[in-house]
């Protein structure tokens, strides 16, 4: 796990709200960090979430069912 990840999900655990760029973060780092998010009741929202849209609609969609109430994906440019 890199530092950066590491850094976030020791944020979200303490129960912080974080917002991501898709651009810098790919789908799965996200997906590993919801379960923190989840257990400490903190939000993960997602910008730029278009990129990750136009990659892998399904991949996008499995996020969102896992990450409901705790991921807010923001399709604005």
């Amino acid at each position: 796990m890199s530092q950066e990840l590491q850094f976030v999900q020791s944020l979200i655990l303490v129960g912080a709200n974080v917002i991501l760029d898709a651009r810098k973060w790919s789908v799965d780092s996200v997906r590993s960090l919801l379960l923190s998010a989840k257990s400490s009741g903190a939000t993960i929202t997602i910008r730029n979430a278009t990129a990750w849209w136009n990659a892998n609609h399904n991949d996008v969609h499995s996020l969102s069912i896992v990450g409901k109430n705790s991921l807010v994906l923001d399709f604005t440019a």
